[in-house]
């Protein structure tokens, strides 16, 4: 879950920095000083709009703000209405609990979300086993995958080859028609 105390620890802390009232703070978000009292003291979280103006105000990223708070899966749905969903996608991909319930996750990026979590993959900045991902993923992704190994990393397909479709088998073949498959 989200450790709200330590984005409010965050928060006081940024504030502190710029010599700020948690009156002063408030004007310029908008809100009311008790509401800042609130964020400090980890009895609320901002709102998206107000996160998105503390990080202007105090030029820091959400993931800065956000740092070093566990976003636990099985609160991300939660959390993708309550945080910018970037901030949750990225503490997601740090957080070392990527495949213990990966459908459980994956179904709720939008489908941008889905091919930047597949390209992380490829490019070997998430570890995530292929035959995990594979069934949660649509026909396209598939293939996007499946091009990506036949091309690039040709021993996972003795991996994969039993999951495959026909269809997807035919694309081996062809695509790499000089590849021989391991019996």
């Amino acid at each position: 879950m989200v450790d709200l105390a330590k984005i409010g620890k965050t928060i006081e802390s940024l504030r502190k920095e710029k010599n700020m009232t948690q009156d002063e703070l408030a004007s310029k978000l908008y809100v009311s000083r008790q509401a800042v009292s609130k964020w400090e003291t980890g009895k609320s979280i901002p709102s998206i709009e107000a996160m998105i103006l503390l990080t202007e105000l105090f030029n820091i990223s959400i993931e800065s703000l956000l740092e070093d708070t566990d976003l636990l899966i099985k609160d991300l749905d939660k959390q993708l209405i309550q945080l910018p969903r970037e901030a949750v996608f990225s503490n997601l991909i740090k957080s070392d609990q990527l495949d213990k319930d990966f459908k459980s996750y994956f179904y709720l990026f939008t489908i941008e979300e889905r091919k930047q979590f597949i390209n992380l993959v490829i490019q070997g900045k998430i570890t995530l086993p292929y035959t995990l991902m594979r069934p949660h993923l649509s026909e396209d992704e598939r293939v996007y995958l499946l091009g990506y190994i036949i091309t690039y990393d040709k021993l996972q397909i003795d991996e994969l080859y039993p999951y495959l479709t026909v269809e997807e088998r035919r694309m081996v073949s062809h695509k790499n028609h000089i590849y021989i498959r391991k019996e």
